[in-house]
């Protein structure tokens, strides 16, 4: 048998009707309200994680960070000043905050962040400060008639690289020693290192302690052909840092 429906529409709610049940769907009445509540809560403070590498001291008040990193409570829209040192022989490298660049920020060892109004991050890298002192040989007379003379060394100290740096040492001279009265008479010289048969010209030193010990040499004949007088000549070392290959 086939079933009959029969609908009717009241104020509030269907009903279905059928020749065997009655079915009341459920609808709202007109005019009744429901309500939802929207909140949020701004936090007072917000934290500064630093994240640095082992050479390098970080201020903040009268905290320390000791460790590899830290994190700072910082006061919400306040414009935190942080001190910052590195160990002798390194300097500052990059400063990102929040993955941005604030390195020309930091002035005479401080830093002062924008105002603060969420959580962030500082990251702190530094770099080898390149120094070094260089030795070179001091004034130097040479007997007459001595074929071999000690001219000293060239030698590194307190030295400071970064990776893949290092220190050249270029010599020049006009290989002739000059008569002081007459600049036409010439005692022929050259400078060698020490163990070899070539003039010296240059070398490089990544490393302190290294060095280059350097010798005169004048041929007896030019000796003997030698007018008397005092001789001179200068000899320059330019010192400069650069690649290491």
């Amino acid at each position: 048998m086939k079933k009959k429906t029969i609908m009717a529409v009241l104020i509030g709610m269907t009903v279905i009707m059928t020749q065997q049940r009655i079915i009341v769907l459920a609808a709202t009445t007109s005019g009744d309200r429901q309500s939802s509540t929207v909140s949020a809560t701004v936090p007072d403070k917000h934290t500064i994680t630093i994240d640095k590498d082992a050479h390098v001291t970080i201020t903040y008040e009268d905290s320390k960070d000791e460790g590899e990193g830290d994190a700072f409570p910082i006061e919400r829209f306040s414009t935190p000043t942080f001190t910052i040192e590195t160990e002798d022989g390194w300097e500052i490298d990059k400063i990102l905050l929040d993955g941005v660049d604030i390195t020309s920020q930091l002035s005479n060892k401080k830093l002062t962040l924008p105002s603060v109004y969420q959580n962030q991050t500082l990251k702190i890298s530094t770099k080898i400060k390149p120094a070094y002192t260089v030795v070179i040989p001091q004034d130097t007379n040479v007997q007459f008639n001595k074929l071999i003379e000690n001219f000293g060394k060239i030698s590194m100290e307190k030295v400071w690289l970064e990776d893949g740096k290092c220190i050249e040492v270029s010599m020049s001279s006009a290989g002739n020693l000059t008569n002081q009265k007459d600049s036409s008479k010439l005692i022929p010289y050259q400078i060698l290192e020490e163990g070899k048969d070539t003039p010296f010209t240059s070398a490089k030193y990544t490393a302190q302690g290294e060095e280059t010990s350097l010798l005169i040499d004048i041929k007896q004949d030019d000796w003997n052909k030698a007018a008397s007088g005092s001789y001179s000549d200068t000899v320059t070392f330019t010192i400069s840092y650069a690649d290491s290959e």
